[in-house]
């Protein structure tokens, strides 16, 4: 069964590069055409797409606010973006009205079959430039997250605390890091002096908060 796809930008010529693509694609066809984004959402509810490939700066509607319209009116519709702009706001943008690719125009052509086979089996696709934006993203993220403890807690507390949360007593962490009782007394209390509290169920949430326990434990 052919793909049916809408082609959505404000640029004929892109339109037309876009169509002649697609259609050397035996299992793909293109079914319509708009210039703009009011013109998509009429096209969309009158032709019903598998795929919609659309712009973002288009004049009347623009595609961020045309996939939130489309992705309200038939969810099942699979919207790739196309765009200048190598900017994770935009990407998060389109990702909360519904789009599920993200595809430079610098690449499009390169990229777009495998983007449309990609989204038809309900994956999400990004192309890769925008999958390091991303990943970077993540990594600088969980970077910030493991040292926003490092000036509260020193390694020694943190294995405390862990255990702490986890809830040993004070003979067993003794045990388990060979030290005195006495000593894990004082790792306690230096504990919560940082902390600023002498509760359990608060060194619990921030153990929590700070990933040295999950939930599962």
């Amino acid at each position: 069964m052919s793909i049916k796809i809408l082609i959505v930008d404000n640029h004929e010529i892109m339109r037309e590069g876009l169509c002649s693509l697609i259609g050397k694609e035996d299992d793909m066809s293109v079914v319509g055409e708009a210039s703009n984004g009011r013109e998509a959402a009429e096209k969309a509810r009158e032709l019903v797409p598998d795929v919609i490939i659309m712009d973002i700066n288009m004049p009347i509607m623009d595609g961020i606010e045309a996939t939130r319209l489309i992705h309200k009116q038939n969810p099942k519709i699979k919207i790739v973006i196309l765009s200048m702009y190598s900017n994770k706001h935009f990407l998060v943008k389109v990702w909360r009205v519904g789009a599920t690719g993200y595809l430079l125009k610098e690449h499009a052509f390169q990229e777009l079959i495998t983007a449309i086979h990609a989204v038809m089996e309900n994956q999400t696709y990004l192309c890769a430039q925008m999958t390091s934006i991303v990943v970077n993203d993540f990594h600088d993220r969980v970077v910030k997250a493991e040292k926003s403890i490092s000036p509260i807690l020193n390694e020694k507390e943190c294995e405390v605390l862990r255990l702490v949360a986890e809830g040993n007593s004070t003979k067993n962490i003794a045990v388990q890091l060979h030290k005195s009782s006495k000593t894990i007394d004082a790792y306690r209390r230096q504990i919560m002096n940082k902390l600023g509290t002498n509760n359990i169920a608060e060194l619990v949430k921030f153990a929590l908060r700070e990933g040295l326990i999950s939930i599962e434990k």
